[in-house]
């Protein structure tokens, strides 16, 4: 479950970029260390600019790493405007998979 806080983000060309707060990734049957994967892509049909997401700046990044890891990296989850001259709507899709975590249980 991906849990937004903000329904849309805003900038301006005065910054070469603009924060994305308030996104977090729950799994009710996930541990903080499991691995889940995210991949965020830029719309296509928008251009003029990338997201930067844990150390990677692209249009299309793909990451595999704890949950606990993935929330503390959403925290820093940029959009980067590539041209100083581009002025639009941009479209940003996240997409959380938990990697058929099936949750856990105790052995009896």
């Amino acid at each position: 479950r991906l849990l937004l806080d903000v329904s849309h983000f805003e900038g301006s060309q005065m910054s070469p970029s603009v924060a994305m707060p308030g996104l977090v990734v729950e799994d009710s049957d996930a541990l903080p260390e499991d691995a889940f994967e995210i991949t965020i892509e830029v719309n296509q049909n928008s251009p003029g600019g990338a997201v930067f997401f844990a150390d990677i700046e692209g249009s299309y990044v793909r990451k595999t790493m704890p949950l606990a890891e993935m929330n503390r990296q959403l925290e820093g989850l940029r959009y980067v405007f590539q041209d100083e001259e581009w002025f639009g709507v941009a479209g940003v899709k996240l997409s959380i998979s938990d990697m058929g975590n099936r949750g856990w249980s105790l052995d009896n």
